[in-house]
């Protein structure tokens, strides 16, 4: 069962290898248009694939599958965006998804039930509170009025999940 996941945990972790040797973390970089557009579409991308992990998951609890499918929808969503506002500039998005979320994937991808709903559960606490962190840094930050203004607005949504997240790992650790 968990042999359909072989070649993507290898590739994850190839990746993950890559991605490490990067020596500033996104919170130290400048908060330019392209350092933001390109770390939210990578932190993006690894929440759909995490997103896609969990409704493909076929022992997964349907709480989780709920929040999977959210998460999904509204990052698809929040891609569309990031597409549309580097293409206005003239900016490229991260190709792939960032160096964490793909080590979580690679973690995910071994687990089932219980244990991959629980660990499901802390990786997207862990990545909503960094993707808040960077959409909160980059509405302060930015000097592009339009990315400032796009990054204020995604902090209800992020929390939103955030919250969600939360309520259903302090549910089922109860």
């Amino acid at each position: 069962m968990r042999i359909r996941y072989a070649l993507p945990v290898m590739f994850c972790l190839v990746a993950l290898a890559g991605g490490l040797g990067a020596s500033a973390r996104a919170d130290e970089q400048p908060m330019t248009a392209d350092n933001f557009l390109t770390t939210a579409s990578a932190m993006n991308k690894g929440e759909i694939n995490a997103a896609e992990m969990a409704l493909k998951q076929d022992d997964a609890a349907q709480e989780i599958k709920g929040l999977a499918d959210q998460l999904y929808r509204d990052h698809q969503r929040l891609g569309e965006q990031l597409e549309q506002l580097a293409q206005s500039r003239t900016l490229s998005l991260a190709a792939t998804a960032d160096a964490r979320s793909l080590g979580n994937a690679a973690r995910l991808a071994v687990l089932g039930g219980a244990n991959f709903d629980e660990a499901f559960l802390e990786t997207q606490v862990a990545a909503h509170e960094r993707f808040i962190r960077l959409m909160e840094r980059a509405a302060q930050e930015l000097e592009d009025d339009e990315l400032r203004e796009f990054a204020r607005m995604q902090v209800a949504p992020l929390r939103a999940h955030l919250e969600r997240a939360k309520k259903l790992a302090a549910s089922r650790s109860e």
